[in-house]
């Protein structure tokens, strides 16, 4: 029989604390202060564990639980935006088959005051504290701009292209001033209302809600482990035993969450909505991915 591995991959995560803002701003993160020029950021270590911040006279406090993949915190929760670029390999500028192959997966549907839904190749990402890279995947960040197809693709992607297609997409993440800049130059009108200028603050954002009352009310058979389950994750911001921690966040919340599943489908009960349930466990392994996440 192997053991599962209890020890946490990494004890700290890098973050970037970005300012897209004028004017230079201070953020406090527990008893650290960052002074961040306007349009740029700063990158900073945060342990395993909870963790508060204080920006503006607003705080709010948060979990970090070390992942792979990038993380923007954005303090002034100003708007960002993800856009994609299509780079064709040299010599097939004219081939649109591979091109209009791949191009729908690179589109987000957005709705308009009329109520019309459109698809665009770039996404509006507001209110938001954490950006996760897993979530809104770039290639280049927002100081680093696209780039020639020759200087930046590596030769394993050129060949990928030349064997399979004839395209490639690259994203990039925008602060919104650079974004509208950069729309501007290439001549994309912008759909009408696109632009949000509703914000939040920080003490008011939502803590992250591993599972809802709605859910375990709308599954009496089981009310009592999804109680459980809810309660185990609630317990993370107090544990103080990281083996523990890591084992919870990697594969028992969602393995308890799955057995309940499986046990409304075994017992056939009506009393269960099973789509809530299913649902849930469909979409929990994406909390593996975040680095970071808001607590009350």
């Amino acid at each position: 029989m192997v053991s599962c591995d209890t020890t946490p991959k990494v004890s700290s995560k890098s973050f970037i604390i970005d300012n897209p803002t004028s004017a230079t701003i201070t953020v406090k993160i527990d008893e650290q202060d960052y002074k961040i020029p306007s349009n740029s950021s700063v990158t900073t270590t945060l342990d395993f564990g909870k963790h508060s911040m204080t920006y503006n006279g607003e705080k709010v406090n948060f979990f970090v639980k070390p992942n792979d993949q990038n993380c923007i915190i954005n303090p002034t929760l100003s708007n960002y935006y993800l856009y994609h670029e299509i780079y064709l390999v040299k010599g097939a500028e004219n081939v649109t088959e591979d091109k209009l192959k791949y191009t729908d997966d690179y589109l987000y549907p957005y709705v308009k005051p009329n109520g019309d839904t459109i698809n665009v190749p770039f996404l509006l990402i507001s209110n938001t504290l954490f950006i996760e890279q897993y979530q809104y995947y770039w290639h280049f960040d927002m100081d680093h701009p696209f780039v020639d197809i020759n200087s930046k693709v590596d030769e394993k992607e050129k060949k990928l292209m030349e064997e399979y297609i004839k395209t490639l997409f690259k994203s990039k993440i925008f602060r919104e001033h650079d974004f509208l800049e950069y729309v501007k130059d290439k001549g994309i009108d912008l759909p009408e209302g696109f632009i949000k200028s509703e914000k939040y603050k920080l003490s008011n954002l939502p803590a992250y809600e591993f599972i809802s009352q709605d859910v375990i009310d709308s599954c009496p058979l089981f009310k009592n482990d999804l109680k459980s389950i809810k309660s185990s994750f609630d317990s993370l911001q107090i544990m103080t035993d990281k083996a523990r921690a890591y084992k919870l966040i990697s594969y028992e919340l969602n393995n308890r969450l799955n057995d309940v599943r499986i046990g409304v489908i075994r017992q056939n009960n009506q009393s269960c909505d099973f789509n809530k349930i299913d649902m849930l466990t469909k979409r929990k392994p994406s909390f593996g991915e975040m680095n970071a996440y808001i607590v009350k």
